[in-house]
């Protein structure tokens, strides 16, 4: 009898982000989550006690932006000078760990400022319980972006002569790095929401409703990437069929 009822609980049918009517509910517990951060900002700044606390660090929150803003925007351009440079140096048992560290030194620069510039909003006072929340799902999302957009530019160079681990002509390589990192964007978009909507008062129906579009955007991603890649392949089979053709003539 347990087992009868758990799974008709399993098989139940709920509401369906298909049917546009539906979307009411979810709508109004995001609307009124999100419509918080700003609410809580405001009411933190009317605040005497938190009007103090934030002029008291104001300094430090100001160093914090400026130090965060601009390894999260230089990080990268450093890096990539740096691999430049290392790019063929020497024989590979040198060259290959080189690079590796180079790839941790372009993910930990701007997740160093990310964090620093996180830490400068938590200081500052200004944000309530929905707040950190998002702060939180900020740190998540960034966190899978820059990594997943580090190894993307590193698998996926623009130029064909810098390609090491895919074997594209320009265009395609330029259109796989494009859906390599709108990829990478998609499954970070989705675990900073997730995380979001799991620290705030909504319902399942809503977390699935907010989620199934990017899951949607993601799968169409997925496919589209693997297309090139087969196409690719079945180019190269025809190719070399052909080539093995006028051989034989």
């Amino acid at each position: 009898m347990l087992r009868q009822r758990k799974t008709e609980v399993v098989f139940a049918r709920g509401p369906t982000p298909l049917n546009p009517l539906a979307w009411t509910g979810p709508i109004s517990e995001l609307d009124e989550n999100i419509g918080a951060i700003p609410t809580e900002i405001f009411a933190n700044l009317q605040d005497q006690a938190d009007r103090s606390e934030l002029l008291k660090n104001l300094p430090q929150v100001a160093l914090l932006i400026i130090l965060g803003g601009f390894l999260l925007r230089r990080g990268r351009v450093w890096t990539a000078a740096l691999s430049r440079s290392a790019r063929g140096l020497g024989p590979p048992v040198i060259s290959y760990p080189l690079e590796a560290l180079i790839l941790l030194v372009e993910i930990a620069l701007p997740w160093f400022g990310l964090v620093m510039l996180l830490f400068a909003a938590e200081t500052s006072g200004l944000f309530g319980e929905a707040g950190q929340a998002l702060l939180q799902a900020v740190r998540r999302f960034g966190l899978f972006a820059i990594v997943g957009t580090a190894f993307v530019r590193r698998l996926l160079p623009p130029a064909p002569d810098e390609q090491e681990f895919v074997a594209l002509d320009a265009n395609k390589a330029r259109r796989a790095r494009r859906l390599g990192l709108s990829i990478v964007y998609a499954v970070a978009l989705g675990q900073g929401v997730g995380l979001f909507l799991s620290q705030v008062e909504v319902s399942e129906v809503t977390r699935a409703f907010t989620l199934f579009p990017l899951f949607a955007v993601l799968g169409y991603l997925i496919f589209r990437f693997s297309r090139l890649f087969t196409l690719t392949q079945s180019e190269k089979e025809d190719e070399d069929a052909s080539t093995f053709s006028l051989r034989l003539l």
